[in-house]
């Protein structure tokens, strides 16, 4: 294919395994050229000012620069390339996913749905409407900054004293928590971690479109939940992990709400 009609890409994403599926499936397109893969940021803005990209794969939630941050720097730029941000949660601000975005991606997604969105993005450049996707660029970040201040009124961060060390949990990687007395266990894709508070406690300080009360001892992430099951009376979710948690009567119909929404 001629190089001018090649569109190059960079995919950002701090997760090892998301990039390799992202490049699994891109480079198998015969007009897409991926021309850099970055794990932050800072390594972002770098690339994409280095090579400029026509078409940017970038997740939302990574360390210190968010997706959102790497965007509005690059709005401030001018002339950025075409954003498609990828999320694991769909609690976040999608509604103005919705309105702003030619398309996004919510994890997990499959080769699928991410083949669709290349063909959208296809479409949009073939067009060459550049001011038109700067100004829905413009209007997106905004409306994402928004939503992110809403979200940061709850609790983003938990800090857990470990023997002369602090260690810092981001609520964003929490899967399911459960109670344990004094303590709760937080579950996240890589670790358990030992936290001295009460289910009460967490549930308050943790944002409600993201977590939710199953059970007496027992908090999930709602975007991880890819199942309820019914059986004899009784009610579980799955996650995407397939891990089952039980769900009390006592939450079930909120819990049923909460998804819905």
């Amino acid at each position: 294919m001629p190089a001018d009609e090649m569109i190059e890409a960079v995919l950002v994403d701090d997760e090892p395994l998301a990039l390799t599926n992202l490049r699994a499936v891109l480079s198998g397109a015969p007009d897409v050229a991926i021309v850099g893969e970055c794990s932050d940021g800072a390594e972002a803005l770098a690339t994409i000012a280095a090579r400029r990209p026509a078409l940017v794969f970038l997740d939302v939630q990574m360390p210190r620069m968010d997706g959102v941050e790497v965007a509005r720097q690059l709005v401030a730029r001018g002339q950025p390339p075409l954003v498609v941000f990828v999320t694991a949660y769909n609690q976040f601000a999608i509604d103005a996913f919705e309105v702003h975005a030619v398309d996004y991606l919510l994890k997990p997604y499959s080769d699928a749905r991410l083949l669709q969105t290349l063909d959208r993005c296809r479409a949009a450049l073939r067009d060459r409407r550049q001011a038109e996707l700067a100004a829905r660029l413009t209007t997106l970040v905004g409306a994402l900054s928004e939503a992110r201040g809403r979200q940061e009124a709850y609790t983003q961060r938990i800090l857990i004293p470990d023997a002369g060390r602090t260690r810092i949990v981001l609520a964003a990687e929490i899967k399911w928590i459960a109670g344990a007395r004094n303590y709760v266990e937080l579950h996240t894709e890589r670790e358990t971690y030992i936290h001295r508070s009460s289910m009460d406690a967490m549930e308050a300080a943790l944002d409600p479109r993201r977590f939710a009360r199953v059970h007496r001892s027992t908090i999930v992430c709602l975007d991880r939940v890819r199942e309820v099951v019914a059986e004899g009376g009784r009610r579980s979710v799955v996650l995407d992990d397939g891990t089952p948690l039980t769900v009390s009567k006592t939450y079930a119909a909120e819990l049923l709400a909460r998804l819905e929404r």
